[in-house]
């Protein structure tokens, strides 16, 4: 499940609601569990389906980002890949996919301060502009 060859985009499918939510408590329940002691589970509803493209790698679905591009930023508001999948240059494909979309827009994410991907977030150019004792927010200009 680790091919960074031949990854593409393609806007999610009503039907995979599941999958994203699935995945978003893999990636993110050890890091909510950490600040919070506890898991929250976003409500179906609460997803934004309609934004959110699905990281194809291989054929198969491997993660999920989400962007909203806004006058004075791309802002990522998630961005899943499943575990198996990573470290395999396929969160740094997309991000220069997000920074094609910004259209030199400067990228604006946050990140849980117990989320191991600061150090990702870095290492493609990310500084932390703020920071909160629940978030470090970040900007890529």
């Amino acid at each position: 499940m680790c091919d960074p060859n031949a990854p593409r985009l393609r806007p999610a499918r009503p039907d995979e609601a599941g999958f994203v939510l699935a995945l978003e408590e893999t990636t993110m329940r050890a890091v909510a569990l950490a600040l919070w002691g506890e898991w929250r589970p976003r409500p179906p509803g609460a997803l934004d389906l309609a934004a959110c493209r699905i990281i194809e790698s291989a054929g198969q679905p491997v993660g999920v980002v989400e962007w909203h591009r806004r006058p004075d930023a791309l802002r990522i508001a998630k961005l899943y890949i499943r575990p198996e999948s990573q470290r395999c240059g396929l969160g740094g494909w997309v991000l220069a996919q997000a920074a094609a979309q910004a259209q030199g827009l400067p990228i604006r994410l946050s990140v849980l301060t117990t989320n191991p991907a600061l150090e990702f977030y870095r290492r493609h150019g990310f500084v932390v502009e703020t920071s909160t004792p629940e978030r470090h927010h970040l900007i890529r200009r």
